[in-house]
């Protein structure tokens, strides 16, 4: 008996192996990337003019892009100098000088800006371009640098030629950026020329968006988001084009194609028969009386308005759904662009998790300022005469301990139900599960001043035997906390 041949299935012969499906190219999507590269030759200075040219004119041409980037920027960029050395009269000099020293006049070189204009001028710098710097100048002034300024121009000194990298760098053998080369405009602001070299340790502002190690210049979080938001404005455009030309055109009159057997043509005067002889007018009449259109029509017209059918419902839902995937370019949550039809506890569960993501950007900016601050207290300690100069030469603290002791807090998040997150602050507290200092610094607030101001209040108060309340509302303290209590 002979066995029955086996049949054999296509590709049976083919070996079967563990991988990864998004390495293999099966014909029905774009085909996956095959080669790797540094961070910095992927964006060549060329195409990141392109790129940094393209998020700037989004920024000022589409106002969501540039909500967006205020959003973002006020969030992340302010800060209140809070200083912690234990010595209040110390303190309070430090803190007073600092807020001389962050005046425009003492803080720009341009004497335009001040530290907190600075500071939000340099993160939407960093937002939109990637990168944005500060560096120190003599005098105690800093200047500000756009990204576009830190680059190799075409008038680079041939000293330097061999040390000056594609995007302006100056970098050791580890990648460790040792000095910038620093441009400026010409007089027609078209041609970048050669300013100068910045040393690394007078760059006090120098950070950006990188993902990758590699990397040495930042690169826009919003370029994920550039196309959608091209989209978008163009769209919007179109949809809003196609509703003015409907309510241009406004009225629609129709023509039967034939009346009576004859075409009918409305010329300017009168009809035309096959024969040659003038017809009766089938022009059609139109005009407004007392407010009123009238129109006197021929047989087989008939009038209608055109009515706009756009946009079509559909693309209210798909729009709202493109801003919500662009808002995450910088973790913003959909509701703080739209919070209608969302519940309370929602959108404060969204702005738990977008504070969450805002504290890695913060860090940047209060390196900075940690770096700012300690080159000026070197500044403050040589001025003679002043009282902060004494203070700081009598000082037990060292000029890096009283720079750790200077602490920059965030601008306060902002009250969305004021009771109710009242409430619940006190609530954690009375549970032992946060500090009166967390709370306030979480409101850009410092608790010690506001103690010490409530027990001058107090002691005011009471000097003048005025009744005060503490605690819940309706809960009185008598003027003199040792007086016995009256009976009822």
């Amino acid at each position: 008996m002979i066995a029955p041949k086996r049949k054999r299935f296509k590709g049976a012969n083919r070996k079967t192996q563990l991988g990864y499906d998004a390495t293999v190219d099966k014909g029905r999507r774009q085909p996956p990337k095959a080669r790797t590269s540094s961070g910095d030759f992927e964006l060549p200075p060329r195409t990141r003019s392109k790129l940094v040219a393209t998020a700037r004119d989004q920024t000022q041409n589409l106002s969501l892009v540039s909500w967006m980037v205020r959003k973002h920027v006020s969030y992340v960029s302010q800060f209140n100098l809070l200083a912690k050395t234990g010595d209040d009269n110390l303190d309070n000099a430090l803190e007073k000088r600092f807020a001389r020293a962050a005046t425009r006049d003492e803080f720009d070189i341009a004497g335009r800006h001040s530290l907190r204009s600075a500071m939000y001028i340099n993160e939407t710098g960093k937002a939109v371009d990637g990168q944005a710097f500060i560096a120190a100048i003599r005098g105690g002034f800093c200047q500000l640098l756009e990204s576009d300024l830190i680059a190799r121009p075409d008038d680079l000194p041939q000293k330097l030629a061999d040390k000056v990298d594609q995007h302006g760098l100056v970098k050791n053998t580890y990648g460790k950026v040792e000095q910038y080369c620093r441009c400026r405009w010409d007089n027609d602001g078209r041609k970048l020329m050669f300013s100068g070299m910045v040393k690394r340790a007078d760059m006090l502002g120098d950070s950006g968006t990188f993902l990758r190690p590699s990397q040495t210049r930042g690169i826009s979080p919003i370029s994920s988001a550039l196309n959608t938001f091209r989209d978008l404005y163009e769209s919007w455009e179109w949809t809003l084009l196609k509703i003015k030309v409907h309510a241009l055109c406004g009225v629609a009159i129709k023509r039967d194609a034939l009346v009576d057997g004859v075409p009918t043509t409305a010329y300017a005067d009168s009809d035309i028969d096959t024969e040659g002889e003038e017809t009766a007018s089938n022009r059609t009449a139109m005009e407004v009386q007392d407010g009123l259109m009238q129109f006197d029509l021929d047989p087989g017209e008939d009038v209608d308005l055109i009515e706009s059918k756009t946009p079509n419902s559909a693309v209210i839902p798909y729009s709202e759904l493109m801003v919500r995937a662009a808002l995450l370019a910088f973790d913003i949550p959909f509701t703080a662009y739209d919070s209608r039809g969302t519940s309370f506890s929602a959108v404060m569960a969204d702005r738990a998790e977008y504070e969450k993501s805002v504290n890695a950007k913060r860090e940047d900016n209060i390196d900075f300022l940690k770096r700012w601050s300690g080159w000026k207290l070197d500044q403050f300690a040589r001025e003679a005469g002043s009282d902060l100069a004494r203070l700081l030469a009598t000082s037990t603290l060292t000029n890096q301990e009283i720079v750790d002791a200077l602490e920059w807090v965030p601008d306060g998040t902002p009250w969305m139900d004021r009771g109710k997150e009242i409430k619940a602050d006190a609530d954690a507290i009375a549970l032992g599960t946060d500090s009166r200092q967390r709370q306030c610094k979480r409101r850009g607030l410092d608790f010690y001043k506001l103690a010490s101001e409530r027990a001058e209040e107090e002691e005011f108060m009471r000097s003048k035997n005025i009744t005060y309340i503490v605690g819940d509302p309706g809960t009185e303290t008598p003027a003199d906390p040792d007086a016995e209590e009256v009976e009822q």
